[in-house]
């Protein structure tokens, strides 16, 4: 792959181009040493869906990806400031940029792990840019997430959205923490119903098991659906 930087609301953006022109652009919001395994973990799936791959250097996890402000709510140390309506701005900016190199016409997937996960769904609600959502063992236990996600309209209706879990994240004394899988098959059914093709599928281990595999396994699918 030829790799591309620039920056991008001072932040440093990374685009990484595969051999074929007009593949679809997978867009990673994970901690920026991930992506490189994830990607080989997705060519071991399936080595016949390249894609180009767009990710961000240093986010700030709590600021960057909470749709709003909340106190904390697993360390005391979160510091939930609600700055994904922001952050979104400045990756619809990088989509922009990635398609100048890509093509005007590439299909997206935005695709997120944990917090990352949260922003890719709750993305869809506020802009176009995205054909394709991965919630790899994402946060909707977020306070008013659920509520929001099935209470107002996607401003851009994705082709598919692609959700996971962990089989023993739920099993937490948190009470926050503990209503992710409920809220995880609610908004499956809620999807489905809204006639979006939506899967989601139950991974062993808790949260911090596998986060390369659940990824590669939610952007091969997505893929696939999109070549469908």
């Amino acid at each position: 792959m030829k790799n591309q930087q620039t920056l991008i609301d001072n932040r440093k953006v990374s685009l990484q181009v595969c051999s074929l022109q007009h593949a679809p652009l997978v867009i990673l919001i994970v901690n920026h040493q991930l992506v490189e395994t994830v990607q080989k973990v997705c060519h071991s799936l399936d080595e016949n869906q390249p894609f180009h791959t767009l990710c961000f250097h240093d986010l700030n996890w709590d600021e960057d990806l909470s749709p709003w402000p909340h106190e904390p709510i697993v360390q005391k140390d979160d510091h939930f400031t609600g700055n994904a309506p922001e952050f979104l701005k400045t990756v619809e900016k990088a989509v922009e940029w990635a398609r100048t190199i890509v093509g005007p016409n590439t299909y997206t997937i935005l695709s997120g792990y944990s917090m990352g996960g949260l922003f890719s769904l709750y993305a869809a609600y506020q802009s176009t840019q995205f054909d394709a959502i991965v919630c790899a063992s994402g946060s909707v236990w977020y306070p008013g997430f659920y509520e929001y996600a099935t209470t107002h309209a996607m401003k851009g209706q994705p082709r598919s959205i692609y959700l996971s879990l962990g089989r023993k994240e739920s099993q937490t004394r948190n009470p926050y923490l503990s209503q992710t899988g409920i809220f995880m098959e609610k908004l499956q059914k809620f999807y489905k119903e809204i006639h979006i093709p939506c899967v989601l599928e139950w991974n062993p281990g808790n949260h911090f098991v596998n986060a390369d595999l659940r990824l590669a396994k939610g952007i091969v699918w997505s893929l696939h659906q999109l070549n469908a």
